[in-house]
């Protein structure tokens, strides 16, 4: 496992309070993208050498697009809810 441990996500959500199905892992590593969707968070990945094949959400250029993703994901969030 990486080093953003599933366990480290279960305490962050009960610490703060965050619905984990409703949270983002940012990072360049692909152990962090596996940690992310076994924890049921959406994980962005921004491109470089350490991404590797395992399954991610979305794989993203720069901070900017991923900043972009976010905020597109949070407003189709807003409208189905509706």
């Amino acid at each position: 496992m990486s080093k953003a441990k599933t366990g480290l996500f279960s305490e962050a959500a009960f610490k703060w309070h965050l619905n984990l199905d409703h949270s983002y892992v940012i990072s360049d590593k692909w152990q962090d993208a596996e940690a992310a969707r076994i924890a049921g968070c959406t994980s962005l990945l921004l491109e470089s050498p350490w991404v590797g094949k395992v399954h991610r959400d979305f794989l993203l250029p720069d901070l900017a697009a991923i900043v972009e993703k976010i905020l597109q994901l949070r407003a189709n969030r807003r409208v189905a809810a509706v």
